[in-house]
């Protein structure tokens, strides 16, 4: 959605612009200042620009770093001493002969002189990561009280990430690829703190008239500077701060962001060109939060899916335990069935036997009947004795016997 461009917003393009011209890099940033006195007044407002960066910021400083007020000169010396020992010249002479083969940079550049030439001119402070200390440069432009502000936000910025995550100094002309991501990633950190400030800090009219004031000021100073080594610049500011924005929006905060400065860096431009290429071999916070949805989504499925698996083998398994005790129950009647005549079968016998005269065979005169029941009686005892197998024998046995000799075994 397309909007107009506010008084902040210009203050910042206008600081932006001064900061590209006096080459603000990571460590050293561009602002004003006149004398001993106008430093001292400025070292002043440190504090309160510190806990206003925290408020913004989200963190706090373990110290607030004490300002040093140090010349033009220290500055230029302290800026070469610190490109040598980060950026060795054995380094800067293959960078710079890649780049004149490129077409980048004129033939013969000296990196060196030009980074001593952009620290010579006016700059109103810088942050130096390797003594932790935050420097006020005393110099004739510190009158510009709102652009002074917003760079102390910047490098104080840089002073809380150090304090917090450990911030490392990354010199360079561009060729080294994963320091430039690296360097945007700081660079674009403090310089959305320092939009937020002009934002929240800064009335609009003096907004107006620092920006006027910082554009005036910014007019020649890029003179010398190869084109190719400005974008570069640039890039770190702009594509970094567009970079830390896309993570603070996917994230709703700073999550992301300290992630990134946490020891996981972005490895590439490409990836801050292109925020939703990052962290390489993982994913941005809304990419991990959709993979973790995702796998989770899995997980229950997969709990759901068990969970229909066991319901299913426990119902089968109940119907089958069911259909073996109604089998076996089945197999108990018929065996039942099979074995015992039943009070049909006792009762037709002993219709037939008052019916009939006594065979022979059943009653063969009063001393044998007398002695029948007795038998009976003992044998009913015996077969009673027996267990459930043998009895299903002798009831077997039994009505083969009386089969043969014409008599009922229920009789």
């Amino acid at each position: 959605m397309k909007r107009a461009l506010g008084t902040p917003e210009i203050v910042i393009i206008a600081v932006l612009v001064a900061l590209f011209a006096l080459g603000a890099a990571f460590g050293k940033s561009g602002g004003s200042g006149h004398g001993q006195t106008g430093a001292q007044a400025v070292a002043s407002q440190v504090a309160t620009i510190a806990r206003r960066d925290e408020a913004i910021r989200g963190l706090r400083f373990k110290h607030v770093p004490k300002p040093l007020v140090v010349t033009p000169a220290q500055t230029r010396t302290d800026a070469l001493r610190e490109l040598d020992r980060s950026y060795p010249p054995a380094h800067r002479a293959a960078d710079t002969e890649l780049l004149e083969l490129l077409g980048l940079v004129p033939p013969r550049t000296d990196l060196r002189k030009i980074e001593g030439d952009v620290s010579g001119q006016e700059v109103s402070g810088y942050y130096d990561t390797h003594r932790k200390r935050l420097a006020i440069v005393a110099g004739s432009a510190l009158n510009d009280r709102v652009a002074t502000q917003i760079t102390l936000s910047h490098e104080l910025n840089h002073a809380l990430e150090d304090q917090r995550f450990g911030l490392h100094d990354v010199s360079g002309s561009g060729a080294d690829d994963a320091a430039s991501a690296y360097t945007a990633l700081v660079e674009g950190t403090a310089t959305w703190m320092m939009d937020e400030y002009a934002r929240r800090y800064v009335s609009p009219g003096e907004a107006l008239g620092s920006a006027l004031s910082e554009m005036g000021a910014a007019s020649g100073s890029a003179a010398g500077v190869p084109p190719y080594l400005q974008r570069s610049l640039e890039f770190s500011y702009i594509a970094g701060q567009a970079f830390v924005q896309r993570l603070r929006s996917v994230a709703h905060g700073w999550k992301l962001v300290n992630y990134a400065l946490s020891g996981h860096p972005p490895r590439s431009t490409e990836q801050i060109m292109h925020p939703d290429k990052y962290p390489e071999r993982r994913a941005t916070a809304a990419g991990a939060l959709r993979r973790r949805a995702t796998r989770s989504r899995r997980r229950l499925a997969a709990c759901e899916r068990r969970h229909d698996r066991r319901v299913r083998h426990g119902a089968a398994a109940r119907d089958g335990r069911a259909e073996r005790a109604g089998r076996e129950r089945r197999r108990r009647l018929g065996r039942r069935a099979a074995t015992s005549c039943g009070s049909v079968c006792r009762g037709r016998a002993d219709a037939r036997r008052r019916a009939a005269p006594p065979t022979p065979s059943c009653s063969a005169g009063a001393g044998t009947a007398r002695a029948t029941p007795a038998s009976s009686q003992r044998r009913r005892a015996g077969y009673l004795a027996k267990g459930p197998a043998r009895q299903a024998v002798s009831r077997r046995g039994a009505r083969r016997g009386s089969e043969r000799d014409g008599c009922c075994p229920c009789s």
